[in-house]
């Protein structure tokens, strides 16, 4: 029984990510261009199987983290556009419907939860990297 491999699931969330960047400026996902002042970055951190071998359908449970990187000079304005950031990319991601409909279908996705961290300080510079971590469940039918 083949499986659908995390990957098409971290395209769909780089589009995702693609609708967020007009609130924003520009956004840099991956090795791509340099940007201003947001960067996001898709990385996937697992699959399971909870179902595996019962009966003819296989689960699928994928986990992908989004790190964003928000970056500024007042500590106070940093903290209120991280919070922005990590809401607008949440709301994103919860409203998505363009998953990958392929075998196995796309059950539901949802935003599993936030991780703020600390602020960093480098010189001048200070920088949050929240992360979001989102969960999509798919079912593999044969």
């Amino acid at each position: 029984m083949a499986s659908l491999l995390i990957g098409p699931y971290l395209d769909a969330v780089k589009a995702c990510l693609a609708t967020v960047t007009p609130a924003f400026g520009r956004i840099r996902i991956g090795d791509a261009a340099p940007i201003a002042s947001l960067e996001a970055f898709v990385l996937p951190v697992k699959t399971d199987f909870p179902n595996e071998g019962e009966g003819s359908t296989r689960g699928q449970v994928h986990e992908i983290l989004v790190r964003l990187a928000v970056t500024g000079t007042d500590p106070e304005a940093l903290t209120q556009l991280c919070l922005q950031t990590v809401q607008a990319v949440d709301a994103a991601l919860e409203d998505w419907t363009a998953w990958p409909l392929d075998v196995p279908s796309t059950m539901y996705a949802f935003v599993a939860g936030h991780n703020y961290g600390p602020m960093f300080q480098k010189g001048a510079g200070l920088a949050y990297w929240p992360e979001i971590t989102l969960r999509l469940y798919a079912v593999e039918v044969s």
